[in-house]
């Protein structure tokens, strides 16, 4: 989904400055912000991920120490 997010970015950036499309760069500059909000998305479900195993982790490490 990233890869093909910014590849049209990247042709809409380049036919937009062939055609002297205003339209078209200003939408590629969308889609880098939609590019942006998805590695933001991505990351997030990723830390989350990594902080619940670890809480999941310290938690057990409680419970068999006491």
């Amino acid at each position: 989904m990233l890869a093909l997010t910014l590849s049209f970015m990247l042709v809409e950036v380049i036919v937009g400055h062939m055609t002297h499309s205003l339209a078209l760069i200003a939408d590629a500059f969308h889609m880098l912000s939609d590019t942006l909000a998805l590695i933001v998305g991505l990351t997030s479900v990723k830390v989350s991920d990594e902080l619940y195993i670890t809480a999941g982790t310290l938690n057990l490490t409680m419970v068999v120490n006491h």
